[in-house]
């Protein structure tokens, strides 16, 4: 008699882990840095002469 498949937990219970945790902020800073980067990059890319 063949076992019985294995069950893996949902996706229900995921989404409760990640609420349990707290919201990542040490990346705030690195993202600012990156979007100013981004912004000097693109405005120089896409200037008017």
């Amino acid at each position: 008699m063949p076992k019985p498949a294995r069950q893996h937990p949902g996706p229900d219970r995921r989404t409760q882990d990640r609420r349990d945790k707290p919201r990542a902020t040490g990346n705030r800073r690195l993202a600012e840095q990156i979007r100013k980067i981004l912004r000097t990059h693109y405005t120089n890319k896409y200037r008017v002469r």
